[in-house]
């Protein structure tokens, strides 16, 4: 037996066989670079790419479930155009019933048992959570809310209150936000990953809060700020939010 040029050689009935000739055959064989997945998400399709953008360009007020449509219609399945394909993202929030106050309390694809306790834990925190001053908290019955996120609830000092079943009456403030939220905004932009869902609900709660006047209290805002207050004469001014789907206009000061 000897080596030569890095291959095993060895000897048999036929003489003389080149190993190392016979391992490149037969992976040759098997090759299935052609097919294989390299690194990173799959393409997007250049067809179904330029229908994106050429829906969205020629539609304004067309978001992600108005072009999915449409690309329905086509034949081609939204999962095939986005990054990564569709993920359900969840997103917990609380609303202060007395002032419409709006907290996202987390954003998660896997609202599991460990999750939910840990926001359970940021939103009773002393002082700092968005329960801490609460004395009772309205819980539909979303299977989500888990008796560990009940019972973390609870040691915070905010008594738990559960729905029955099927009286979205009952919780009509959150049921309108949501309403609202979808409406004005989310259904109507096109979202990758989970910052891109993050940025647009910061957008819309501000806007919520600030420049979005609510007929629900007498067609006021809910926490009006030192531009709201002043009654110049000076021109009429836009702010833009989420490429200008969201508008407050405003006096600018003199």
């Amino acid at each position: 037996m000897d080596t030569a040029s890095g291959s095993l050689k060895y000897k048999d009935k036929c003489g003389w066989r080149d190993n190392g000739l016979e391992e490149r055959l037969i992976a040759n064989k098997f090759d299935g670079s052609k097919n294989r997945r390299y690194p990173g998400w799959p393409r997007v399709d250049e067809e179904i790419e330029g229908l994106v953008v050429q829906f969205a360009k020629e539609n304004r007020s067309w978001g992600y479930d108005r072009i999915a449509g449409a690309l329905w219609n086509l034949g081609y399945k939204a999962e095939v155009w986005t990054k990564s394909g569709l993920v359900m993202y969840y997103v917990l929030f609380f609303i202060h019933l007395a002032t419409r106050r709006v907290h996202i309390a987390g954003i998660t694809p896997y609202p599991n048992e460990q999750w939910l306790t840990q926001v359970a834990r940021n939103v009773t925190m002393a002082d700092v959570g968005f329960l801490s001053t609460s004395r009772y908290l309205i819980l539909d019955c979303d299977g989500s809310f888990c008796p560990s996120f009940r019972d973390t609830i609870e040691a915070g000092g905010v008594k738990t209150v559960k729905l029955p079943a099927r009286s979205p009456n009952l919780n009509s403030f959150a049921e309108r936000w949501v309403k609202s939220v979808k409406e004005e905004c989310l259904s109507k932009l096109i979202l990758f990953g989970e910052k891109s869902l993050q940025l647009a609900l910061n957008h819309y709660v501000s806007h919520h809060h600030h420049k979005r006047n609510h007929q629900g209290k007498v067609n006021l805002l809910l926490f009006p700020g030192a531009e709201q207050a002043s009654r110049s004469e000076g021109p009429v001014r836009c702010r833009e939010r989420l490429g200008g789907l969201l508008k407050f206009y405003y006096r600018e000061a003199a």
